[in-house]
């Protein structure tokens, strides 16, 4: 679903877009409690590898028109995808991770 996002910050979401990114960060702030942790970290590189794609392709001029939906599913991924990482999944923590974020941050 990240992949088919534009290049833009000021795109307007379709349904199904706008349901994943509401729905799919609440399941993973709960996956935990269910599921696999090693399953949930691989969920996680793969998610974070994705969204760091596409935030750093983002032409980033764009951002000044970043449209509502867009902006709300930017601080819903970072806050999830990073917020993950704590101290108790130590384990989490890699050089992936690590290069990702410090990517983010700079964007």
């Amino acid at each position: 679903m990240i992949k088919s996002l534009g290049q833009h910050f000021y795109q307007k979401l379709d349904n199904s877009q706008t349901l994943f990114f509401r729905t799919m960060p609440w399941y993973l702030h709960w996956y935990p409690y269910y599921g696999d942790p090693e399953n949930l970290i691989k969920i996680l590189r793969t998610l974070l590898d994705e969204f760091t794609a596409w935030m750093t392709n983002c032409q980033s001029d764009s951002y000044l028109r970043c449209s509502p939906q867009v902006n709300d599913i930017i601080r819903q991924l970072a806050y999830f995808l990073i917020r993950l990482v704590e101290p108790e999944n130590v384990n989490i923590f890699s050089e992936e991770f690590y290069t990702d974020y410090c990517k983010l941050v700079l964007q």
